[in-house]
């Protein structure tokens, strides 16, 4: 049950949003985002920090020098992502109040009900979750 996703059917006003907000910001992306980013950014792959990784241990190999390497994974990390909490960041990052306000609309306005054996049940904000 660990693995069970839900599937968030989003409506067209969302999507236009989020697609010009993705547009706008993609111009910054490099002053935002640091350089050991590697999943989720064009022109890189998750797999480049393996081989990253493999680099360092073989450095340290050769110049006989010892290190610490640690994988950290957080498991479906964005049910767990606090809006609150990310909100604080993006303002820390330099972003205005209003493209905080279009940023928190978008992850945080939206009501949802599931549908059990074709009844809806009553609508639910989402608290922790972000869309994916």
């Amino acid at each position: 049950m660990l693995d069970f996703r839900t599937i968030s059917l989003v409506g067209s006003m969302y999507k236009v949003l989020a697609k010009v907000l993705a547009n706008r910001i993609k111009k910054k992306m490099n002053s935002i985002i640091g350089n050991s980013q590697m999943a989720f950014v064009k022109g890189q792959q998750i797999l480049d920090s393996f081989v990253v990784a493999e680099e360092i241990i073989y450095a340290w190999k050769k110049n006989r020098v010892g290190g610490l390497l640690v994988k950290l994974d957080f498991e479906q990390a964005y049910d767990s992502v606090d809006h609150d909490f990310l909100d604080s960041i993006i303002e820390d990052m330099g972003f205005g109040v209003k493209w905080r306000k279009w940023i928190k609309d978008c992850i945080s306005s939206s009501l949802l009900s599931v549908l059990i054996s074709g009844s809806t049940t009553p609508q639910f904000g989402i608290e922790k979750e972000l869309r994916q």
